[in-house]
């Protein structure tokens, strides 16, 4: 797997409590159906704004599984996605919340996780926010 870095990053933030935006973790009481008792389901709760300067993008790690989170941002103006992610390493210290904060402008329209499907995610479903 290649590292994802960006300079656009201001800070990726981990906290092991529930989040007070978007919806509450909730842990699966069992794996998804056709799924093994081991599997690996990143989230994409909520896209907001911090400020006028910064976004905050909210992910939950709803598996028992643990991977990083690589990032794609889509922007207005069709160029190519900023790749980011949220390491490896704050799921393994037992956060199952990440906050990652990025640059507000140019308008964010979609974030996708695990764009290259380089994972096995249960659910791809919750993978994508759109802007509405």
């Amino acid at each position: 797997m290649r590292l994802l870095s960006s300079l656009a990053v201001a800070a990726v933030l981990a906290a092991a409590a529930p989040a007070a935006r978007g919806q509450p973790y909730a842990p699966d009481p069992k794996p998804p159906h056709g799924v093994g008792a081991s599997y690996l389901d990143h989230a994409i709760v909520d896209v907001y704004p911090v400020d006028s300067n910064l976004v905050e993008i909210l992910i939950h790690d709803l598996g028992r599984a643990k991977a990083p989170a690589p990032i794609a941002i889509y922007r207005t103006g069709g160029k190519k996605p900023t790749r980011c992610g949220v390491p490896l390493e704050v799921f393994l210290n037992g956060s199952r919340v990440a906050r990652f904060r990025v640059p507000a402008k140019p308008q964010i329209v979609r974030v996708e996780l695990d764009p290259d499907h380089e994972y096995p995610d249960a659910n791809r479903a919750n993978d994508v926010w759109v802007k509405r």
